[in-house]
């Protein structure tokens, strides 16, 4: 990729950003992991079947409002 403004690309961008900011990224991480818990745990829970059938559901309804 091309410098932006005479630095490097992304990769040190994102270097220096995590460098200078990574303590403020923390809590967003630490909320990540824990969405993703949570959600393995309603797949277990509720079972993948049941979540496709309403993802489908939930498709098929917004392709109907879309068509009207």
């Amino acid at each position: 990729m091309a410098p932006i403004n005479g630095r490097a690309g992304p990769t040190w961008m994102s270097a220096t950003f995590l460098a200078k900011n990574a303590h403020a990224l923390l809590p967003t991480v630490d909320w990540i992991e824990q969405s993703r818990l949570a959600v393995n745990e309603l797949v277990d829970v509720v079972g993948r079947p049941q979540l496709e059938a309403v993802q489908y559901r939930n498709n098929v309804y917004t392709i109907s409002l879309n068509n009207t």
